[in-house]
């Protein structure tokens, strides 16, 4: 007999999906619900476009809230010093990764950026695309991790200090985001 686990959290009409193949989340009322989890993203509601825009809309309203809440803690982090009188940022790598490419939730090519680390080597001002012509991504979600690896220990070859810690693709740190500082 099988068997299933599944816990359900709700914040309004935000809902966090807790379940034995993964997490998920969805927005919206019963009978119109749009969301994203383990098997992909859905929408459930009557095939109305309004209905459709006033989701996407709240969708977009809610990434507005947490990219304004994420904002907040960057700048928490920049007006903080540390225990040596220097910037807590310029000495902190802040990740943020966002599995929404898009308001309609695409999910591909995923949005990643770091905030800080300016005293660890980490070089800001860029932006690079890695997508193909179909809009799928062309570098491995570890790369990223690889690249900020590299500010922590002080290494144009991050991987040769985790011994033999395998990963599903060979991590590559991405060229021109760190430099060894002085």
């Amino acid at each position: 007999m099988g068997w299933y686990f599944r816990k359900s959290l709700g914040f309004g009409p935000l809902r966090l999906n807790l379940s034995k193949s993964g997490i998920g989340y969805s927005v919206g009322v019963r009978g119109a619900r749009i969301g994203s989890g383990p098997r992909g993203n859905y929408f459930d509601a009557p095939p109305t476009d309004a209905l459709q825009l006033a989701l996407v809309e709240f969708m977009i309203n809610v990434h507005q809230w947490y990219n304004d809440k994420t904002a907040d803690i960057v700048n928490m982090f920049k007006n903080a010093a540390d225990a040596f009188g220097g910037n807590m940022l310029d000495h902190t790598v802040m990740p943020f990764f966002t599995e929404v490419a898009m308001a309609t939730h695409e999910r591909d090519p995923k949005g990643a950026m770091f905030f800080g680390g300016k005293a660890l080597g980490m070089q800001h001002g860029k932006y690079v695309n890695f997508e193909d012509a179909t809009g799928a991504g062309t570098r491995a979600h570890v790369d990223f991790w690889a690249t900020i690896a590299q500010a922590y220990f002080r290494s144009t070859d991050p991987m040769s200090s985790l011994g033999a810690l395998q990963f599903a693709s060979t991590p590559a740190p991405i060229d021109g985001f760190w430099m060894k500082p002085a």
